[in-house]
């Protein structure tokens, strides 16, 4: 008995065994997390995506309860947006991040009057990833509306 006591008392360290199945269960684990955080990351550009359309219909139906002019803005070199009263104060501003950006240099100002129709209709071309998406007003609906371009 004393021998095989001696041998377990001397026993350290980990077998070969025991560390193939740790670098197993981690070559698991990170094969599962890695496509993860590249889905997180088309989820949230198409969360950014989803409040810029928000924004541009909460600025036409503000326009239309509160009775007066609102304009959308767009900055290409601040990669973000404003929406404010014409003449008057800011309401809201965010910019874009995460590989969504504004991709046309030629933006159209959009002024929705009080009424909700638009001053001057155009597009506003944003480039997600590899994609780019395009958020038309129609110019006598004003439908608002974001869509992929082909």
């Amino acid at each position: 008995m004393e021998i095989l006591t001696n041998y377990k008392e001397k026993k350290k360290g980990y077998t070969l065994i025991e560390l193939i199945v740790v670098l197993a269960l981690f070559s698991l684990l990170l094969t599962i997390a890695i496509p993860n955080s590249k889905a997180f990351k088309t989820y949230n550009q198409n969360q950014q995506l989803r409040i810029f359309e928000k924004d541009i219909r909460q600025a036409r139906n503000k326009a239309i309860i509160e009775n007066k002019a609102i304009g959308a803005y767009f900055y290409i070199t601040k990669n973000s947006y404003e929406i404010k009263y014409i003449g008057g104060e800011k309401i809201l501003e965010r910019e874009l991040y995460g590989g969504v950006e504004f991709k046309s240099k030629n933006f159209t100002n959009y002024i929705f009057n009080p009424n909700g129709a638009i001053g001057n209709a155009g597009t506003v071309i944003i480039k997600k990833g590899s994609e780019n998406y395009e958020l038309a007003i129609a110019p006598v609906t004003s439908k608002i509306s974001l869509r992929k371009d082909n």
